[in-house]
């Protein structure tokens, strides 16, 4: 039983802790109207809150959900649709690697030292690209649109493993 006990006590000590480090987050909307914009923002922000080990910031976020919003014009089948753009931005590989090599002062590190810090004040890499319509822009849409998109845009983020 002592044996078991250990065993047990052993992998769990081995597993990684990831509540420590929790990935950094962010969104951002674009849309002319403010009120639409407002309302898209709220709804992807209140999913966001809702996701363990993740945090929402403001600069520089890991991994960014970029939206686009734009009101149909001119179309006589749904003259109340908007079309939406869903874009992925990952900058987590480069957080990973900057952690592993700023720390290092081995010559071939020094060197990446000024390239890695440019990478880790950029955006990232587009990682996802897609495109939504909603017919209309109602309390009820907005909410399974952002939960949809929240759910993908986090389900894509790749989480670096830990030694």
């Amino acid at each position: 039983m002592r044996i078991l006990c250990a065993l047990i006590l052993l992998v769990l000590s081995a597993l990684p802790s990831y509540a420590a480090d929790p990935v950094r987050v962010s969104a951002s909307i674009s849309c002319d109207d403010k009120a639409a914009a407002q309302k898209l923002a709220a709804a992807i922000d209140g999913e966001l809150s809702k996701a363990n080990g993740f945090q929402i910031v403001d600069k520089l976020p890991q991994s960014k959900l970029i939206l686009y919003a734009n009101k149909d014009v001119n179309d006589r089948k749904n003259p109340n649709g908007w079309s939406i753009a869903i874009s992925h931005a990952s900058n987590v590989e480069t957080y990973f690697l900057a952690s592993k090599l700023l720390q290092s002062e081995q010559s071939d590190a020094v060197a990446a030292k000024p390239i890695l810090t440019q990478m880790v004040n950029e955006q990232g890499f587009i990682t996802y690209l897609n495109v939504a319509h909603l017919d209309e822009l109602t309390d009820a849409n907005v909410a399974i649109f952002a939960h949809s998109v929240v759910t993908t845009f986090l389900s894509k983020i790749p989480l670096p493993q830990k030694q």
